[in-house]
């Protein structure tokens, strides 16, 4: 068990994440991760964890989040998380599948569905990865990206509060080459817009190659394109391209 602040299961952020099925993670650019296609939950407060005990490689995580911002309001105009999930891992084969809800009460806004599967299967020195999600009513677009404002006026109000319902695809490869890893991503995603019934999609590709100098210290180089079209095809947070060097190093 655990309580207060922590990353929601498909969050890819601390330690209750199983968010699987990708070489490259949030923690790279939008236009070549996982996040650029995903809608991924946040870190959120007032969480309340449960982790089952390990039976033959099998977790199951429980969470639920009693204001994921904030706690001062009565129940029904809270925003709450809800999030149930199993994760297996053995041996050089990786899996997990999710169900996850927002229920916008403190937005007056339908309740977000998000479904998502994702595995890994190693063959020696190369990795596969793949995954999928189903989002419904979501509020947000991929990238943690705000949905346009809804002209009320025009009749579209209630409309907005049903977000976007989208699908999206990843597919990704991880090979250990001179003392390393490279990595290569595909993201794909397409979806509507409730309120004005605007469809869009996107799609991406990333490529990195980390190298750990020691447990604690990692360089590594990353290349990005993305591209949106129709709804988003004027958008500048999915319209990019990325090229970086870093160093990392955990205290």
């Amino acid at each position: 068990m655990a309580f207060g602040r922590a990353g929601g299961l498909s969050s890819d952020n601390g330690t209750y994440t199983i968010l699987r099925g990708s070489a490259l993670w949030t923690s790279y650019y939008t236009d070549g991760c996982v996040a650029g296609a995903f809608i991924t939950t946040d870190r959120y407060d007032n969480l309340v964890v449960y982790r089952s005990p390990e039976f033959g490689g099998a977790t199951v995580t429980a969470m639920y989040s009693n204001g994921t911002g904030s706690d001062d309001q009565k129940w029904a105009k809270n925003s709450h998380y809800y999030g149930l999930g199993l994760d297996y891992s053995k041996n050089d084969t990786g899996f997990s599948a999710m169900w996850e809800m927002l229920d916008n009460k403190g937005m007056d806004a339908q309740s977000t569905q998000l479904f998502t599967i994702g595995g890994s299967q190693g063959f020696g020195n190369l990795t596969v990865h793949a995954g999928y999600q189903f989002a419904l009513h979501s509020q947000y677009l991929p990238a943690w990206i705000s949905l346009p404002d809804p002209v009320v006026d025009g009749g579209m109000g209630l409309e907005s509060r049903k977000g976007v319902t989208q699908n999206a695809f990843t597919a990704s490869i991880g090979y250990q080459i001179w003392g390393g890893e490279w990595k290569l991503q595909g993201n794909y995603a397409f979806g509507k817009y409730k309120a004005t019934n605007e469809k869009y999609n996107i799609w991406s590709v990333g490529t990195a190659y980390e190298y750990p100098f020691s447990k604690r210290t990692m360089v590594y180089s990353y290349a990005g394109y993305g591209q949106a079209n129709k709804m988003l095809k004027e958008s500048s947070d999915f319209n990019s391209w990325t090229l970086t060097f870093g160093i990392n190093h955990t205290f």
